[in-house]
């Protein structure tokens, strides 16, 4: 068996973090990427990148499909030889998520969910530059040093950039 430093580091994560790496697998048969997609519960866009980046690592073989629209994804013959190491690594990343969600006062997938939510709805600009406005507001009237309350309002967008 090959050792864990031979598995392909991406420049993020393949997969699906519930352990559903490689519904090819699981199916038995080569997939299309909508069925990939599906079968992973991501958008055709996220399999189709992520189907590309393992393909680049050499753990899926693309093909044609039925028409030109449509890629086949395969495992390859590394990739089924490195099966019991992702799938180890995949059990012990579940149950690494189970005992810091039996940590934590709400599940982790909930957790995450809410936050990604929250940034979609308000993204970390708009409130970096709120909480900018906040700390300018703060500042101590006719305070001497012009160089916090200036920054903070570069931060904020409302002033020219700090020198």
């Amino acid at each position: 068996m090959r050792g864990y430093g031979e598995i392909p580091q991406p420049d993020r994560p393949v997969g699906n973090p519930r352990g559903q790496g490689f519904p090819v697998r699981a199916e038995g048969r080569p997939l299309s990427i909508r069925e990939l997609a599906h079968a992973v519960g991501v958008t055709h866009s996220a399999a189709s990148q992520t189907a590309a980046q393992m393909a680049r690592a050499g753990l899926l073989t693309l093909q044609p499909g039925a028409d030109a629209r449509q890629r086949i994804a395969s495992l390859t013959a590394r990739t089924r030889e490195l099966l019991p190491l992702i799938e180890a690594e995949w059990a012990a990343t579940d149950l690494a998520t189970a005992e810091l969600e039996a940590e934590l006062p709400a599940a982790l997938g909930e957790i995450l969910l809410l936050a990604e939510r929250r940034v979609v709805s308000c993204p970390m600009r708009t409130r970096i530059s709120a909480a900018a406005r906040t700390l300018h507001a703060a500042l101590p009237p006719g305070d001497p040093d012009a160089g916090p309350r200036a920054a903070l309002l570069a931060i904020a967008g409302e002033g020219p950039e700090p020198a």
